[in-house]
């Protein structure tokens, strides 16, 4: 890898896509080049050295499959990201067969692929996995930031617990930091020399997500080549986090069910009985006794699993920590890029206003979006978007007309807020197909 400046080769016949991806590597002091088709990126290989290649597998010349084994002939080193919208077993099983590292299910967060390619930076030998699943970490991710009493009393819990063997449900609204709570209860328990495994249930469709957990043998389905260990066997004498465990399908929850009872399992598509001592915390922002009351959840399942619960309050709840959530998140972000920003008191005061939805991690959206924006060391209310800012605060022309760009501009972020970043659903709440949303978030500088 270039120790100066990271190059990326981006492969994808879709413009809006490809630009939104290169403003954000680019921002990152990244040097990124574009093709368009298949052919275009071989050329580019041929030509060029590149550190990493984002790869659709979808191209209008060639199949992504042959373009890895193409990419691969020329440079054995290159590292290659599949990007696909289309994601299954057996694709996810022959991109790793023919060299990838990583399979990326669009629509995705660019805080995703960003996480992806410090993974490779950090580890470029690093086997395929699809992002936002099985990750294992070795140190600890962050921290639990805030004095509020709410937050304080969670911290309290996890002191308690964090040695015991007990499950541990963690009951919070998206983005409210439920994983953080789930790796302060590992890297404070006696299991914190052992691997620290997430997966998270709504990225996942129910026969990879089996795969994931349990592993599979060789045979067991078409693509599957070689045996592979499930996050049980990964996560051994350490914990497994399963995220968004209301997702999970009836089958699998049996499955789990089993699992936990007798405490071993079999591999997909195998006999042999594996035995596996992990510690379980799962996460969830359903409400699971309702979810039992209408059969979406097994009772069993439920109880085994709900033995200690932590809930985690929204971001709204506890707007006392949002000065300190502000500091940790900039002093992070300068640490990381050598920007250093500072808010204005008036810019504090509209994020303490605002009542957050999205908790966290829109907090550090809008923050993020700030520091880019903003043209000064100092983000002031201006450099926020007017999502957030306050509707009753009169302009020095009053006026009953909101102009047509920021009615435009204020449903997109509302319907990537309500839909939580999936631009998917966000489209088609507003009624549009996915790319006219890319091109509108262009149009808006939304990124």
């Amino acid at each position: 890898m270039h120790k100066n400046r990271l190059t990326l080769l981006i492969a994808d016949d879709d413009s809006n896509f490809r630009n939104i991806v290169t403003n954000r590597l680019v921002r990152r002091n990244y040097h990124v080049a574009i093709a368009d088709c298949g052919d275009k990126a071989i050329e580019l290989c041929r030509n060029h050295t590149f550190d990493i290649a984002l790869i659709d597998l979808r191209l209008p010349d060639v199949n992504g499959m042959e373009l890895i084994k193409k990419l691969k002939s020329i440079d054995e080193k290159l590292a290659i990201i599949i990007i696909t919208g289309y994601p299954s077993v057996h694709t996810a099983v022959e991109a790793m067969s023919m060299g990838a590292h990583y399979y990326l299910t669009k629509p995705f967060k660019l805080s995703e692929l960003e996480e992806i390619i410090n993974r490779i930076l950090n580890n470029p030998n690093s086997e395929i996995t699809e992002t936002s699943t099985p990750v294992v970490q070795k140190e600890p991710m962050g921290e639990i930031i805030g004095k509020s009493k709410k937050i304080e009393q969670v911290r309290r819990i996890i002191e308690k617990v964090a040695d015991s063997e007990a499950p541990v449900l963690i009951i919070g609204e998206s983005g409210s930091g439920k994983e953080l709570v789930a790796q302060a209860l590992h890297y404070k328990s006696l299991r914190k020399k052992f691997p620290f495994v997430t997966i998270n249930c709504a990225a996942l469709q129910e026969n990879l997500l089996e795969s994931e957990l349990f592993g599979h043998v060789k045979g067991s389905f078409t693509g599957a080549i070689k045996d592979k260990k499930g996050l049980f066997e990964v996560a051994d004498k350490g914990t497994l986090f399963i995220d968004e465990i209301g997702e999970m399908s009836p089958n699998l929850q049996s499955k789990l069910l089993r699992t936990l009872d007798k405490g071993e399992f079999r591999r997909v598509g195998g006999t042999q009985t594996i035995s596996a001592k992990v510690r379980l915390v799962t996460a969830t922002n359903k409400d699971l006794e309702m979810e039992v009351k209408e059969g979406n959840f097994r009772e069993d399942l439920f109880f085994r699993i709900n033995v200690i619960t932590i809930s985690i309050p929204p971001l709204r709840e506890r707007k006392e920590d949002i000065p300190l959530l502000v500091d940790y998140f900039l002093e992070r972000y300068a640490r990381k890029s050598g920007i250093k920003k500072e808010l204005t008191p008036g810019a504090l005061e509209v994020l303490w206003h605002y009542h957050w939805p999205g908790n966290i991690r829109e907090l550090f959206n809008v923050l993020e979006r700030a520091i880019v924006l903003s043209p000064n060391k100092y983000i002031t209310e201006k450099d926020l978007p007017t999502l957030i800012k306050p509707l009753s605060k009169p302009s020095k022309k009053p006026s009953p007309i909101t102009p047509l760009k920021e009615l435009e501009r204020d449903q997109i972020l509302l319907a990537l807020s309500v839909e939580k970043g999936n631009k998917t659903r966000a489209a088609a709440a507003l009624g549009i197909n996915r790319r006219q949303l890319y091109r509108l978030m262009k149009k808006h500088n939304i990124f």
